[in-house]
């Protein structure tokens, strides 16, 4: 690590989190509720397809090259 990067991790060490005991309780930062996930819920999500033509595209270009090695 350089001087200059060295430097910036000190300064960021030294400063204090918002969760900090030492800074007054209003200026706190509030603790995030969690939600609790249903685990019988169903995620359904939407996932683009991908062409299959160029998987082929590249499959057949690649057995022709085995199979040339192979051969001679």
């Amino acid at each position: 690590i350089g001087k200059q990067q060295t430097r910036k991790l000190a300064v960021m060490k030294r400063m204090i989190s918002l969760e900090d005991q030492r800074i007054k309780e209003k200026d706190r930062a509030k603790e995030k509720e969690k939600k609790k996930k249903d685990p019988s819920q169903i995620k359904e999500r939407e996932v683009p397809k991908q062409p299959s033509h160029i998987y082929f595209l590249f499959d057949s270009a690649f057995f022709l090259s085995i199979s040339l090695i192979v051969r001679f």
